[in-house]
């Protein structure tokens, strides 16, 4: 997660607690930037004003088209930096304005951004398989947690955690076994996708969705 801004307090705050919201968001990093730099993730789409470009220049209009659809976003930021965009087409000099064109900013590929009146969050969508299975394991821990909460245990509390998964799931748990059970402090931990194994397990059992596909969980205390 990026957070784009120019509001000194906003970016200490973030600077400040990172590792606190990287937790509550389930991410694994959350940094801070400058506002202006959010501009290296925009390219833009220009469409020309044909009711303006006709009129004016006439012949030219489908030459000078045929360059706008080719050349967008330097067009756009040429405008945008500078007022207008210069350029010569069969001798003749071509500046383009607002007044020709609309722009359209458009984020790149593989990033979700929300605009907030203090500057911009980003999230970098482009995830590894590694980076999967880190969210996935950091989702299962979570629950854990909340359910020890539940029970009211103490923090050194040992406990066994049994976790039905969905089948092509268990294997990327697996590689995070060490993790989940450190962090849950859990001396027993097992993973599958056998609703029978579980049938005659007691303790306390919750189910939860995660991602779109149910868990279920069931703690015991030792």
């Amino acid at each position: 997660v990026i957070v784009y801004t120019s509001d000194k307090a906003v970016e200490d705050i973030v600077t400040r607690y990172s590792d606190v919201v990287a937790s509550v968001v389930n991410a694994r990093k959350v940094s801070v930037k400058a506002a202006e730099e959010i501009s290296r993730l925009l390219r833009y789409r220009v469409e020309p004003v044909y009711s303006k470009l006709g009129p004016v220049y006439k012949k030219l209009a489908r030459k000078i088209i045929e360059y706008i659809n080719a050349n967008q976003d330097i067009i756009a930021r040429d405008i945008i930096s500078k007022g207008e965009h210069h350029v010569v087409i069969d001798g003749e000099d071509i500046v383009l304005t607002r007044e020709y064109v609309k722009i359209i900013p458009v984020y790149i590929a593989g990033y979700s951004v929300v605009e907030t009146d203090w500057g911009s969050i980003v999230i970098d969508t482009k995830l590894s398989r590694e980076e999967i299975i880190d969210g996935l394991a950091r989702d299962v821990v979570r629950r854990i947690q909340v359910m020890r909460k539940e029970l009211d245990l103490p923090l050194d509390a040992k406990i066994e955690v049994y976790v039905l998964a969905p089948k092509e799931h268990i294997e990327l748990l697996e590689q995070r076994r060490n993790y989940i059970a450190g962090e849950t402090r859990a001396d027993k931990l097992v993973f599958t996708s056998n609703e029978n194994l579980l049938a005659n397990i007691q303790g306390y059992k919750k189910e939860w969705e995660i991602n779109g596909e149910t868990y279920t969980i069931i703690i015991r205390s030792l």
